[in-house]
């Protein structure tokens, strides 16, 4: 995860990126992509399909459907 999100990309998708994961894991996700939201703001776009309520803090736009 580390070198896809060091890697010089524009843009990313993650589709339901959390599928299959555990709560513990569930929260290692949560913390990396927080992370990553702060790093790569301003500089690239990360769009998530998810159902797991609790990434939303990481994110500067929601759209729910």
């Amino acid at each position: 995860m580390n070198s896809l999100f060091n890697a010089d990309i524009g843009m990313m998708f993650l589709d339901e990126p959390t599928y299959g994961l555990d709560d513990e894991n569930m929260g290692y996700f949560e913390e990396a992509l927080l992370r990553l939201a702060t790093e790569v703001r301003g500089k690239r776009q990360l769009v998530v399909i998810t159902h797991a309520e609790m990434l939303r803090p990481a994110f500067d736009q929601v759209i729910e459907i």
